[in-house]
């Protein structure tokens, strides 16, 4: 029978992340914001997206109930989605597709942010995945570890998500792959959302590919970067 460890003896410590790789290294943060300025300048089929969007659709949550506004292909939403799951919070997703989802973010946080997820609770709006778990899933944080998880979180994101985000939407802007990305970036989005998306998805592919620098060469450096990774974490 194992002996019950004595009063002394030491946890496991995390161990801290590699620094974060140099500037010249580092994968492009790929994405180019959208501010209150664009919204007012749209080109008119955005614009006519835009008021049917924010006129077919009025969500009204609870003060006390968390609104987490998402889009489908972001593993970033998908952090926060998995964090209030495992909380137990009360939340409703609300879902837009990519592009169509910054009318949301930017009107819900006052302009500051076009990126999502956005979590608006009691009145505020929390703008980073981050911060969202920092602020509802502080048991994700526990006091002995906490330093370490927060680095090696900011670490990923500094190092991982930027590539991996590019890489994936290299692959899923091709003939091959474009309907699997409209099915991920409609579901659970408005009827209105999803026509305007499903018919406009060629266009939007193009300015995601603009806006990200997607090419060949910048999907090449950020799959050596996502490789880089997986060999500091086996």
């Amino acid at each position: 029978m194992m002996e019950n460890p004595s009063p002394t003896t030491s946890r496991p410590v995390l161990p801290l992340p590699p620094p974060l790789p140099s500037k010249d290294e580092s994968p492009p943060e790929n994405i180019r914001p959208m501010t209150l300025r664009h919204l007012q300048n749209l080109p008119l089929p955005l614009r006519i997206a835009r008021t049917l969007c924010s006129e077919l659709q009025r969500p009204s949550t609870p003060a006390e109930h968390i609104r987490l506004i998402t889009i489908g292909p972001s593993h970033y939403c998908e952090k926060a989605r998995w964090g209030l799951d495992l909380s137990g919070a009360v939340y409703t997703e609300d879902a837009h597709p990519p592009v169509l989802s910054a009318f949301e973010t930017l009107m819900a946080t006052g302009g500051s942010s076009s990126s999502a997820p956005v979590a608006m609770y009691r009145g505020t709006a929390i703008t980073d995945s981050t911060d969202i778990l920092v602020r509802c899933c502080p048991f994700l944080y526990p006091p002995e570890v906490s330093d370490a998880a927060r680095s090696w979180e900011k670490y990923f994101d500094a190092a991982l998500g930027p590539s991996v985000r590019l890489f994936n939407y290299h692959h899923y802007l091709t003939p091959r792959y474009s309907p699997a990305l409209t099915e991920m970036a409609t579901a659970h989005t408005s009827r209105i959302e999803a026509e305007i998306y499903t018919a406009t998805a060629d266009t939007v592919g193009a300015g995601i590919r603009r806006a990200m620098s997607i090419d060949a060469s910048s999907a090449e450096r950020s799959e050596r970067a996502i490789r880089s990774v997986f060999g500091v974490v086996s």
